[in-house]
């Protein structure tokens, strides 16, 4: 079998910057992230008209900032997508051994969501009505994927202040409904549960096109507290150890305080907050992974690790990754944390 080559396709505004226009792509690197803002930066070469002093003329024309923009890389016959945001910004530098690059930066919606700054009064029976609202507003760009269900029995008053970004965050998840997680991939921004259920997108062990791995094991010591309360806004408190490492019998204990309108029993605040330790001390692990690229790791996605070391073997989420693709050719690095 012959090696494969790399392939990658950008499109801005709709237009495929290679098929449609012709570029020469220089060095593409696409940046992921849960947590916050995922980025594309995209090199564009020999894109400068010397003789009429100008950025060639096919590509100024659709070259407007803010327009859509999208990556997909692999190999011959086998792309898929790795970035959908909007072009943010455009940059021309020249060197001595090209005739000029053009170089593309894109973000994703969450860059948008961060630079937000409003007040602004919801009035909705649940968050994610709330939140439906919220990315209704960033349509053009982003699809909103929620859970149903956490309707209340009365409609309430929601009041924001400051960005769209951290009242999702602070708000939606960290106040009312600390089960569910925010993060945006591949223009879908999910206010979801997470579900370990799904199917894995590879199973990784230490031979599996590695190119390089580091493990890490962190100390983990707190009390984790779930507090829910009912549709009448009854109280209901349950607490679980969330343990994992040697620590000295009189070592003292933080506490991280969850809050839920999904529990609203004491059973149910009980088994959330043993849940939610649970997912505390597997976060303690995690594994950065250089290999030979591969499209389908993204964030949001499942890892299988096995055969490496029986404290790390198990199961894993992509909080981060970054497609690269340059002169050394395709490779993905990816953070994972145990889930």
């Amino acid at each position: 079998m012959g090696v494969m080559a790399p392939e990658v396709s950008v499109t801005v505004g709709g237009t495929d910057l290679v098929k449609n226009l012709s570029c020469i792509m220089g060095d593409v690197e696409v940046s992921l992230s849960m947590d916050g803002e995922s980025s594309a930066v995209v090199e564009i070469v020999e894109a400068y008209d010397h003789k009429n002093h100008q950025i060639t003329a096919a590509i100024a024309d659709i070259l407007a900032v803010g327009k859509k923009m999208e990556i997909s890389m692999g190999y011959a016959g086998g792309k898929g997508k790795v970035f959908s945001g909007y072009l943010d910004e455009v940059e021309l530098e020249f060197r001595i051994d090209t005739a000029g690059v053009l170089r593309l930066k894109g973000y994703d919606v969450v860059r948008l969501l961060k630079n937000s700054s409003r007040y602004r009064i919801y009035t909705e029976q649940s968050c994610s009505a709330v939140f439906s609202s919220i990315m209704g507003e960033y349509s053009w760009l982003c699809s909103g994927k929620v859970d149903a269900g956490d309707n209340l029995d009365e409609v309430r008053t929601w009041r924001q202040e400051g960005s769209d970004f951290d009242f999702i965050i602070d708000e939606l998840v960290k106040h009312h409904q600390a089960e569910r997680e925010f993060y945006v991939s591949l223009g879908a921004a999910h206010y979801t549960k997470p579900d370990a259920s799904e199917r894995e997108v590879l199973v990784w062990n230490a031979g599996t096109g590695c190119l390089g791995f580091k493990t890490e094991i962190h100390y983990v010591n707190h009390v984790v507290q779930v507090q829910g309360y009912s549709a009448g806004y009854e109280r209901f408190t349950g607490e679980s150890d969330a343990c994992m490492g040697g620590a000295d019998s009189g070592a003292s204990k933080g506490m991280r305080v969850y809050q839920t309108a999904e529990a609203d029993t004491s059973a149910g605040a009980k088994a959330m907050a043993e849940q939610f330790a649970k997912r505390d001390v597997a976060a303690g692990k995690r594994i950065s992974v250089s290999m030979t690229g591969k499209k389908e790791l993204l964030t949001g996605a499942y890892v299988k690790v096995e055969e490496l070391d029986p404290l790390w073997n198990g199961t894993y989420r992509i909080r981060e990754a970054r497609h690269i693709l340059n002169k050394e050719g395709y490779r993905t690095k990816m953070i994972l944390e145990g889930c």
